[in-house]
């Protein structure tokens, strides 16, 4: 069995301020400080191999964790946040025009409307957490740390839950009722002796979730 844990990133001006983060958007002073933490509790876990999304946010946690743990950091695109149109990025959070803009593209990542201009949509979203599951499957480490996004960890729990073939709809239950905090823990587990035959198709279960967005290490 391979188990995988996941941690989010830790907190960013673009989480708490009034702009659009891009890519290139780094850790505020708290957010630094919640990467020491978490490295603390990571140290404790079975972890043989480090990876992050290629984003700066998440490769400045990941790098804290490896530091700590004595890991270096594989950084892999597929594990990046889901992608905003690239005019939002910098654009005021009080822009009428930006918000519009925010609101059409979260529709489009539910399968709700058209594509906005070079953002994700669900299909995107879908298909790149299908890619960063077969990655971790193949992967040679069988007890593995991913720092990684809000969104794209909720869309990876979706494509664990609902399948290949889950619809905008389903996923938009998901996307808005499930909470993840910034360096929470997450835990998959991957077993490809274990199959849900009670399930419809369910031979090929082999993905489990564990744990979601455990922050005692916060108080």
């Amino acid at each position: 069995m391979k188990t995988i844990y996941f941690v989010r990133h830790g907190e960013t001006e673009g989480n708490t301020g009034k702009l659009f983060q891009g890519a290139d958007t780094p850790l505020t002073q708290r957010g630094l400080d919640q990467a020491r933490t978490v490295a603390s509790r990571c140290v404790k876990l079975p972890i043989t191999a480090l990876v992050s999304s290629s984003t700066k946010r998440a490769l400045q946690t990941a790098e804290i964790i490896g530091e700590k743990m004595g890991l270096s950091v594989e950084s892999v695109d597929l594990f990046a946040e889901v992608r905003r149109p690239s005019r939002l990025v910098g654009r005021s959070k009080d822009d009428a025009e930006a918000r519009q803009m925010e609101e059409a593209w979260h529709r489009s990542c539910c399968g709700d409307g058209p594509r906005v201009e070079d953002g994700e949509n669900f299909d995107d979203g879908k298909a790149r957490a299908g890619a960063a599951l077969t990655f971790l499957e193949n992967h040679s480490a069988d007890s593995l740390l991913v720092v990684t996004h809000g969104l794209f960890l909720r869309t990876l729990f979706a494509r664990v839950v609902l399948g290949e073939n889950m619809t905008g709809s389903e996923f938009k239950r998901i996307i808005f009722t499930l909470q993840s905090d910034n360096t929470g823990i997450f835990v998959f587990t991957h077993d490809v002796t274990y199959a849900a035959s009670v399930l419809d198709g369910g031979k090929d279960v082999h993905w489990r979730m564990r744990v979601w967005n455990d922050r005692a290490h916060l108080g």
